[in-house]
């Protein structure tokens, strides 16, 4: 072929399947084509896949500012007057600490239920049972893939489990931290869970999934 390509390898967050294992040598990447005249375009939360596969070059998506994140919201919603209060809207999506698909999740939402961000965010804080209910609902969006599961608390069991497999310091570390504070943390706190260099990895291994900034 003599005609410049783009191949888009998407959601490449599992460092065996790309690259192998030493009980499996050998993985996706063995097949990649590679030409002066071609682009491979690698998508992964897991910033060690990232800097395997491109090595410096590595394009980092940062969270949605809060302008950014409220023009999201108005453009998902039927009802736009509803972002007009602001300072539900800002509460709203500091809770959802700006997250696309939990945007996308809560405006579904909304526009099926025809309530108010005041009262769904009231529903968000009111237990945290209730809160799952609400992350755990399916919902239809045409910007993702067929049958790939849009709920927001899926796509991050979905994630922990990809870290549980691969990074168990860093899924203990999760664990500890999900029972303390949310933010704010002092690292003198963290459990005992293996040397420093474990740790640092563990702990850059959190923020690659952005489960820690």
């Amino acid at each position: 072929n003599t005609r410049p390509w783009l191949l888009i390898v998407d959601n490449a967050d599992d460092l065996g399947i790309l690259f192998g294992t030493p009980d499996k040598p050998g993985g996706v990447g063995d097949y990649l084509p590679e030409s002066d005249i071609g682009l491979t375009l690698f998508t992964t939360r897991s910033r060690r896949v990232a800097v395997e596969a491109a090595g410096c070059d590595v394009v980092e998506l940062r969270e949605m500012s809060s302008r950014e994140a409220t023009s999201f919201l108005e453009k998902s919603l039927i009802q736009k007057e509803l972002v007009h209060d602001s300072v539900a809207t800002n509460k709203l999506l500091a809770e959802l600490a700006y997250l696309p698909l939990a945007i996308t999740q809560s405006a579904a939402y909304l526009n099926a239920n025809q309530v108010t961000i005041a009262e769904y965010l009231g529903f968000l804080r009111k237990t945290e049972q209730d809160m799952v209910v609400l992350l755990n609902r399916e919902f239809r969006d045409n910007t993702r893939y067929k049958n790939s599961p849009n709920a927001i608390a899926v796509t991050w069991l979905i994630s922990f489990d990809q870290i549980n497999k691969s990074d168990h310091i860093a899924a203990n570390l999760l664990s500890f931290i999900s029972q303390i504070e949310p933010k704010a943390i002092p690292q003198s706190i963290l459990p005992d869970i293996g040397s420093e260099i474990e740790m640092a990895d563990a702990i850059g291994n959190l923020c690659g999934y952005a489960f820690l900034v």
